[in-house]
């Protein structure tokens, strides 16, 4: 699968499976790739395994290019979009602040340029993403996010919302102040949020259950 000499990474969260569109049933994961440029610098960019088969076969994308004078992506999720199209949100590598987005509306065969989201504050770090209802639903599209919410310290977790499609991003609340690292997201079957996190100095693993009030009013 892989293109060149490179350390292929699957990024750490999850990966999904569509169920819209004329892909719905693929199975899709995010990852990046690190490969040596000279002088014992590496960079890094995203591509996208798929299958269409239940994962007997995959396909790997071309690497997602950057749009303008941008840093490359690093761990990234990803969130199904109404048309059976994907969102891409994905650390930063250099670490420099906030996160890249891009976008396919193929099923993740093909990508907009990687640019800077808008409204996510956040330092190097792995992030969650996840889709809560579609359009037609009670509560209208949301996306959510959750992300360690500050300049340079992975500290202050915080769930972010999205009703545009991941076009832009308003903070919920606050659902961590202290440390808050890696975090990974799901709807449970009650429709509340469950989001587990790192925490105390990386010492541990925590798990909050969230209602959806906190958004949904």
């Amino acid at each position: 699968m892989r293109r060149r000499e490179a350390i292929s990474l699957g990024s750490p969260g999850v990966g999904l499976q569509l169920t819209r569109g004329e892909h719905a049933g693929r199975i899709v994961l995010p990852n990046y790739e690190v490969y040596h440029i000279g002088n014992n610098e590496r960079a890094n960019d995203n591509s996208v395994s798929y299958s269409d088969d239940g994962g007997e076969t995959w396909s790997l994308t071309p690497p997602i290019e950057d749009d303008g004078p941008v840093a490359s992506g690093d761990e990234a999720q990803l969130a199904e979009l109404p048309d059976g199209g994907l969102i891409m949100t994905s650390r930063i590598f250099p670490e420099i602040n906030g996160r890249l987005v891009s976008f396919s509306h193929d099923g993740g065969e093909r990508w907009t340029k990687h640019r800077k989201a808008t409204g996510l504050l956040t330092p190097a770090c792995m992030s969650s993403i996840l889709r809560y209802s579609w359009p037609g639903d009670e509560s209208g599209s949301i996306l959510l996010h959750t992300l360690p919410r500050t300049q340079d310290s992975r500290s202050n977790g915080t769930l972010m919302i999205s009703r545009d499609e991941g076009e832009s991003w308003q903070s919920v609340k606050v659902i961590v102040p202290g440390d808050f690292a890696y975090s990974c997201l799901a709807r449970l079957p009650n429709g509340d949020i469950g989001c587990l996190y790192e925490t105390d100095d990386y010492h541990k693993i925590s798990f909050q259950r969230l209602n959806p009030e906190l958004f949904l009013q």
